[in-house]
């Protein structure tokens, strides 16, 4: 019987959905209300276009915020996020009036005084992008705060953020229609930060070069996201790779980026694992044609020998021949150089071997850290004792600390050398207790 009745979804229309299910929240006590269920109906609602559905679900939001004793000191900030949320309601109604209401509200809010409330320039930071959408110009006000909040801080913080607003400030640039200068900001903006959970500025940035018809810089871009397994960035690339490999005249680059992600088995979902290996095969050959002595393909059959085909000495000819030339010695390519050069020359002659450095903080104080595990890997070998390697394991802390504070001081370096978290770690490595306040 129950088979024959129609779902409350599939009998009521969507708008009457809707309003159903916000007369079942307003009627509930407040303590029994829940933010989550307003935002899924929020997002519902501007599914539908029921942008005033959206304000007053914005409204019910931070009216269950006000009930929060717990949130005293952080009434400036839902103000700030109440104003948004009305914006992006009256953004997506075309009321640009009420969009520019609902923008100087959020800034005032954020800008306030008051010492007893809990704001500093990571909340401008934080909702930086969606202010800036809906006002791509309101970004030196943004700037502006930040930057005095900032400058009495330690370096490497006030990095990070400056770091977080160059991205912005690209971002409004591009908005505003400016893409060469938003693409030449971006080159302050594409480093790996502590709170960063993936790479999606640098997939943004792939996208505009793309724009701009840079492809040589778009195609190198790619590759680096791919062999360094950045999380989302390498799944833009290798979806933006299989385009242009069918292109004539592609660069070599596209090639690379789907032989290293067949290779290396990124999650990038282009092609089923078991196809892997044939595919690495089939671009590593495209690329061949066109350069055979690339680096990164020369890095990339290095890898092909020493993990699938186990030939070492092989490898290591191949990674020797393509170290001084790649520009992405990460921690992982190190480690296994280190790993092949003891396994065909010995401890002692391979630890006697020329230094190879990393050229990002992050991947030197990787690289130091898994040094120290090689004697588990020979342990017959009795020169590659922890006593041996703990040099050249602070040969590259030594490094990541020169590549950090270079950076700290003037913004150029690598992808991998602004992670204040990990100079944090990396100077307890090195006992530096004294930059640790620092961070």
């Amino acid at each position: 019987m129950s088979k024959q009745l129609p779902s409350i979804a599939t009998a009521l229309s969507s708008a009457q959905l809707a309003k159903h299910l916000e007369q079942s929240l307003s009627t509930l006590p407040l303590h029994q209300q829940s933010e989550q269920a307003w935002s899924e109906l929020s997002a519902s609602a501007s599914a539908a276009g029921d942008y005033e559905l959206m304000k007053r679900c914005a409204i019910a939001r931070h009216t269950l915020k006000l009930a929060d004793p717990t949130r005293t000191a952080h009434r400036a900030w839902d103000r700030a996020v109440l104003a948004l949320r009305l914006g992006q309601a009256a953004q997506q109604a075309q009321d640009q009036p009420a969009v520019q209401q609902s923008l100087t509200a959020a800034l005032a809010a954020l800008s306030t005084h008051d010492p007893e409330q809990d704001l500093g320039f990571e909340d401008w930071l934080t909702l930086g992008e969606e202010l800036i959408a809906l006002d791509p110009s309101c970004f030196q006000a943004i700037a502006q705060s930040v930057q005095v909040q900032v400058q009495s801080l330690p370096l490497p913080i006030q990095r990070d953020a400056w770091v977080q607003l160059a991205r912005l400030e690209a971002k409004s640039l591009y908005a505003q229609g400016q893409l060469d200068a938003a693409l030449a900001k971006s080159a302050a903006g594409r480093f790996d930060l502590m709170q960063d959970q993936d790479d999606a500025f640098s997939a943004e940035v792939l996208l505009w070069l793309l724009e701009a018809q840079r492809t040589a810089e778009a195609a190198k871009l790619a590759f680096e996201s791919v062999f360094n397994e950045r999380q989302y960035s390498a799944q833009q690339a290798c979806h933006l790779a299989y385009q242009q490999v069918q292109q004539p005249d592609a660069d070599i680059y596209w090639d690379l980026t789907l032989a290293a992600a067949a290779l290396l088995a990124s999650p990038q979902g282009f092609c089923a694992p078991e196809y892997g290996l044939s595919i690495f095969q089939a671009y590593s050959q495209a690329a061949k044609r066109k350069q055979a002595d690339h680096p990164a393909l020369l890095m990339l059959e290095a890898h092909y020998q020493f993990h699938r085909l186990e030939s070492v000495s092989q490898a290591l000819r191949l990674y020797e021949q393509a170290a001084p030339q790649f520009e992405w010695l990460n921690s992982v390519v190190l480690f296994d150089i280190w790993r092949a050069r003891i396994h065909v020359h010995g401890a002692k002659h391979a630890l006697s071997l020329p230094f190879l450095a990393a050229p990002a903080a992050v991947w030197a104080y990787s690289t130091g850290l898994a040094v120290l595990e090689l004697p588990d890997y020979f342990p017959q070998d009795r020169y590659a004792t922890q006593e041996h390697v703990a040099g050249l394991a602070k040969q590259y802390y030594q490094i990541g600390l020169q590549l950090f504070e270079a950076f700290f001081a003037t913004g150029q370096g690598q992808y991998e050398s602004a992670d204040i978290e990990v100079y944090a770690m990396l100077c307890e490595s090195l006992e530096l207790e004294g930059r640790l306040s620092e961070v």
